[in-house]
């Protein structure tokens, strides 16, 4: 059971995804190249590079924070106890409608966010 608040961006817990959209992915950096006689010769880089994405609906105060996260080059992403260095990218709010009226806050926002192991 992952609980609530289950990832931690550069030590500061962030709220969690949209229920049902968080996902890890696992990809395999490599280059497959074929001989002149048609076999396939490989070149494998690194196995099961992770990609964690999700979709955030958020107030003004935790977008700004998630922009600084996306402006950086690294960040550090804990998920289940284990560290991993992270490109954050994808960072493109839309405004929820009428939300803008929200007290407290200039607004809610929904964004989808992309976390890809260096």
């Amino acid at each position: 059971m992952l609980g609530k608040r289950f990832l931690k961006i550069n030590g500061t817990l962030i709220p969690n995804p949209v229920p049902g959209t968080f996902q890890i992915q696992f990809d395999a950096d490599e280059t497959i190249d074929l001989s002149e006689a048609g076999t396939e010769l490989g070149s494998v880089r690194r196995l099961n590079k992770r990609i964690f994405s999700g979709d955030w609906h958020v107030s003004s105060f935790w977008l700004k924070i998630l922009e600084d996260f996306c402006e950086l080059r690294t960040v550090t992403l804990r998920y289940q106890g284990q560290d991993y260095t992270v490109r954050a990218r994808g960072y493109n709010p839309k405004l929820a409608s009428y939300s803008e009226f929200t007290e407290s806050t200039e607004g809610l926002w929904s964004l989808k966010l992309t976390f890809t192991e260096i």
